[in-house]
């Protein structure tokens, strides 16, 4: 990382201490080192290297053993998601699904046997009519086969009677006609349910049996007697009324007789519940019956997917890079699944990875520009943007790093292997003045000397005559921190100096204004003339009549800041 020091006043030369120490006691010991104010653009960036990687890359294997019968590609092909690269003899994954299927239609038969037997628990009317016995009894056990219930329909009378062969040839299904009831001068519709295809004798005479459905008004009865005229054809002689259904209802499963809901001479309904059977025996064959016949369907499905995997596709659109398995092939002893037959790589665009120190991280940002160089390719730069800042970091003797990938859409001639390196711009700053690290003091300060200044930047920036004092609170000029020798003036005169706080071995001057003198090192004097020495001390004078003379901060003259201004400027 650059760290660069942005200047924020205009200036010509910064001057730089190095090494002060608060025990320095004379003055000549410290030595200046002056460097120039440059102007030109800074940077900071945070660099790293990465190997070249296409976009998205797999291996093409099988998961099955197999002769090759066939593939559809070479080296260098572009592919087409689910293009057909490889197929397999499939032989035995068929013969699979063949036995497979057998075994489904089995399980099918027996579950729905079973289910057919689990609704014959519900005892259900088979024709509408009326209930003419039950023998039913709830809590009695019923054997599959035991008569239940039994049910007449007599809704509709069916008579039997006989036309001559002859006029009979003239009838048939459907034709309507009038019912005569013997013993009463009531009329009804009859309609034509069958007309028998032959004849027999009666008294001489060929007739032909025909059967007319009558609805009942409630007065026939089974064994009462009636003519009918159909189509102007009368009948030979008078037929015999029978009830048009007798059913006798059995129960089709056993067990035991939970509910019975009829009595006898109640009419119901075909497909009513008559009676409700229980049977354990019943609900544990559905119960097996039904997982029996999923676990045949699941077999089917896997034996299709199996077949499936005999048929080699590109999972992704790509290019071919490398193609080790051809037809004629064989895949077998667990070959299938462990070695590649070729690979594909989406070399749309590329991309690699960095890892990012975590002191820097929060300066990563998806989408921010990356320049990228490979020694492999001289003078040639390619620039990338980040795709992804992850959050998993990994941690090696204390320090943490997270990966960074990096996306490079016109990679131009590189290509997955290469080794390359990333520079990520977090800051710029363009046509702005420069000064060495070396140059800026704690608290970022650098010093000025005052005959580089020109006069309007002194106006600019309040400077005092001589650069003896300085306002705190001036802009862009801040009192340095832990500089020795500084001072803040406590009244009127010459004794209007103290000691330094922190200054170890500095006396307050006796009879000398503004001097201080090491204890313990009588050599050290106070370079000074006394020109200069009354001039500060009027200075000071002069500043301490206002009543803002706690905001003045003096530069002591016979210390190494004499002559200089102190300005803060901005490191980063």
């Amino acid at each position: 990382i650059i760290i660069v020091a942005l200047i924020l006043a205009v200036v010509i030369a910064v001057v730089c201490f190095k090494g002060c120490s608060k025990k320095e006691t004379k003055a000549n010991a410290t030595e200046l080192s002056v460097a120039e104010v440059t102007k030109g653009n800074l940077v900071v960036q945070i660099t790293g290297s990465g190997t070249i990687e296409a976009n998205d890359q797999y291996d093409i294997t099988s998961v099955v053993d197999g002769d090759v019968l066939a593939d559809f590609f070479e080296e260098g092909d572009i592919l087409e998601e689910g293009a057909i690269m490889y197929q397999i003899d499939s032989k035995s994954a068929s013969n699979t699904i063949s036995r497979s299927e057998n075994s489904l239609e089995r399980a099918k038969v027996s579950y729905d046997n079973a289910v057919k037997d689990y609704n014959n628990l519900t005892v259900t009317a088979p024709i509408d009519g009326v209930i003419t016995a039950v023998n039913a009894k709830a809590g009695q056990s019923a054997g599959n086969g035991s008569a239940l219930f039994t049910i007449t329909d007599t809704e509709t009378m069916v008579l039997r009677i006989y036309f001559n062969a002859n006029d009979a040839k003239n009838l048939y299904s459907g034709a309507v006609g009038t019912v005569y009831l013997d013993n009463s001068s009531k009329e009804l519709e009859g309609i034509i349910d069958r007309v028998s295809t032959g004849s027999v004798e009666s008294n001489g005479v060929q007739v032909s049996q025909v059967t007319i459905k009558v609805k009942n008004p409630g007065t026939i009865k089974e064994g009462d007697t009636a003519t009918a005229i159909i189509n102007g054809v009368a009948c030979n002689r008078a037929g015999t009324f029978e009830v048009n259904d007798t059913k006798n209802v059995t129960a089709k499963v056993s067990g035991d007789i939970d509910k019975v809901h009829v009595v006898v001479g109640d009419k119901v309904q075909k497909g009513q519940a008559l009676a409700i059977i229980t049977s354990d025996n019943v609900n544990q064959q559905l119960r097996n019956t039904k997982l029996a016949y999923d676990d045949a369907s699941t077999s089917v499905s896997d034996a299709y997917d199996i077949l499936d995997n005999y048929t080699i596709t590109a999972p992704i659109s790509g290019t071919v890079l490398s193609k080790t398995v051809k037809a004629g092939d064989t895949i077998s002893g667990g070959q299938g699944g462990s070695t590649a037959m070729a690979i594909i790589a989406d070399m749309s665009k590329v991309k690699f990875t960095i890892y990012v120190d975590e002191l820097d991280i929060s300066k990563m940002k998806e989408g921010q520009r990356v320049s990228v160089t490979a020694d492999a390719l001289e003078n040639q730069r390619y620039m990338g943007y980040i795709d992804n800042v992850s959050i998993v970091g990994s941690t090696s003797n204390g320090v943490t790093t997270y990966p960074i990938t990096v996306i490079i859409e016109e990679y131009g001639d590189l290509i997955p292997g290469m080794n390359v390196d990333a520079t990520i711009v977090v800051s710029e700053a363009v046509d702005v003045l420069k000064v060495p690290l070396s140059a800026v003091q704690r608290g970022g300060i650098v010093y000025v000397h005052n005959d580089d200044l020109t006069e309007d930047q002194k106006n600019s920036m309040k400077m005092p005559p001589e650069g003896m004092t300085r306002p705190q609170g001036a802009e862009g000029m801040t009192r340095p921190e832990g500089a020795e020798g500084m001072a803040r003036p406590q009244g009127e005169g010459k004794e209007g100096m103290t000691r330094p706080q922190g200054a170890e071995g500095m006396t307050r001057p006796q009879g000398a204004e503004g001097m201080t003198r090491p204890q313990g090192n009588e050599d050290a004097k106070p370079q000074q003339s006394p020109e200069k020495d009354s001039a500060k001390t009027q200075q000071s004078a002069e500043k301490t009549e206002s009543k803002d003379a706690s905001k003045e901060v003096k530069l002591p003259q016979n210390s190494r800041f004499e002559g200089y201004t102190a300005v803060r400027v901005q490191v980063g």
